[in-house]
């Protein structure tokens, strides 16, 4: 049930980016658009904030490529 539900938001995400122009542009806004509207399906809309929001801490990020 929730793959059918998110295949409509998929397949819309899927169309912005079928055009002849560059939509580089748009990606981050539709990307947002995407989580947004997939995690609607999970949790409830009021606990869906913007990730720029969301205060990373310690132990909480990978770490850098270069320190591998």
């Amino acid at each position: 049930m929730f793959l059918s539900a998110a295949l409509k938001p998929l397949y819309e995400f899927n169309i912005v980016f079928q055009s002849e122009g560059v939509q580089i542009h748009r990606l981050e806004e539709e990307m947002c658009r995407l989580i947004k509207r997939i995690l609607g399906f999970l949790i409830p809309a009021r606990a869906i904030v913007p990730l720029k929001e969301v205060e990373y801490g310690e132990g909480h990020q990978l770490a850098d490529e270069s320190s591998l």
